[in-house]
């Protein structure tokens, strides 16, 4: 067993795009709210951002404004920081090496989490540079014997 986090939203400093929930209201009309929100994605300057938006119509449902309030609030309030440290099991948290400068990047290293910094990507290392992503993972679980 163990536990890979790429990107996941440890705190608020990662809901940038998620935020937008609160930012950017869309007076209760979710369809407005979700194409504003997937046409701001798509502009934003980050690596893979517009790649990740162009798929958003597929993969989420314009009502999905509950979803992104409740990322935002367990990001800000739940403690996950503390939840991903206490895991028993082999850990590893992928990020873009733009994002090198989150705040929680040495208590995570600390705390015994595997850090890996994913080049030429930021908040989507997924969309960005999947084979490095992928690669990173394999030597993962080589290295705890997890094949």
């Amino acid at each position: 067993m163990s536990f890979i986090n790429i990107e996941g939203n440890l705190g608020p400093e990662d809901c940038i795009l998620s935020r937008q929930v609160i930012t950017h209201p869309a007076d209760d009309d979710d369809e407005s709210f979700f194409d504003d929100f997937v046409e701001r994605t798509r502009r934003s300057p980050t690596y893979s951002s517009a790649l990740y938006a162009a798929g958003l119509p597929e993969k989420v449902r314009a009502g999905a404004r509950p979803i992104f309030q409740s990322l935002v609030a367990l990001s800000a309030r739940g403690d996950l920081i503390p939840k991903f440290l206490s895991l028993s099991c082999p850990r590893l948290f992928i990020y873009g090496e733009r994002n090198s400068s989150l705040s929680y990047l040495q208590a995570l290293a600390a705390g015994g989490i595997e850090l890996a910094a994913i080049p030429h990507s930021a908040h989507f290392p997924m969309y960005s540079n999947p084979v490095a992503m992928w690669e990173r993972i394999g030597e993962f679980y080589t290295r705890n014997n997890l094949t």
